[in-house]
């Protein structure tokens, strides 16, 4: 069994997990905006002390390297090289949108979505970045059918597929209203806008 030291900070919140194979054995995530160099090293500890684990104890560091923010991405791969050096650790780097997208299929409700996804986080600037994926199988996690691109929020409509679609991460705020005029087979779904530390290691 892997026990894996995930970690992420690449959007407006700030997350932490301690998983042993599929088991999540500790966790913890706050939206913060703000302040993720300042808060990430606390709350791993925290996490790795709510498990019983120390560091000795990991196998693998795994983190998300974006599509994020510049300066939350930087963060949370810097922490997961400081912590692997210090324990001659590996890294596993995921995209964000793969861990929201990972997050939608195993919740309760995930059998009854669409096997379309679009996850959109925000990029700023009037942009949002923008990955499809889909899942053919239920037992199996999400596959991307194309790498994340960067749209400007007025011509997210034209670029997404027409038909079903499930639709989530931290741009659903800012571009979820016009997607369901668009298509008013897509859903918009509330409660997976941020990547979360405990689908970094799944």
């Amino acid at each position: 069994m892997v026990t894996v030291l995930a970690i992420d900070t690449s959007q407006g919140a700030c997350s932490a997990a301690l998983l042993e194979g599929d088991v999540v054995r500790a966790h913890a995530f706050e939206v913060l905006g703000r302040g993720h160099a300042e808060r990430l090293v606390p709350m791993v500890q925290d996490v790795m002390a709510a498990a019983g684990r120390g560091f000795s104890d990991l196998d693998l560091i795994g983190v998300t390297v974006g599509p994020g923010t510049f300066t939350g991405v930087r963060i949370g791969l810097a922490a997961a090289r400081g912590f692997a050096l210090a324990q001659g650790l590996p890294v596993a780097g995921v995209t964000s949108t793969e861990v929201v997208a990972e997050a939608v299929a195993l919740a309760p409700e995930g059998d009854d979505l669409p096997p379309r996804l679009a996850v959109i986080h925000d990029a700023r600037r009037g942009e949002v970045y923008i990955q499809l994926f889909e899942r053919d199988d239920p037992e199996a996690p999400p596959h991307p059918s194309g790498d994340p691109e960067v749209v400007g929020c007025e011509h997210v409509t034209e670029y997404l597929p027409a038909g079903a679609l499930a639709v989530a991460g931290t741009g659903v705020g800012l571009v979820g209203a016009a997607i369901a005029a668009a298509n008013p087979e897509a859903v918009i779904l509330t409660g997976f806008e941020y990547p979360d530390a405990r689908y970094v290691a799944r």
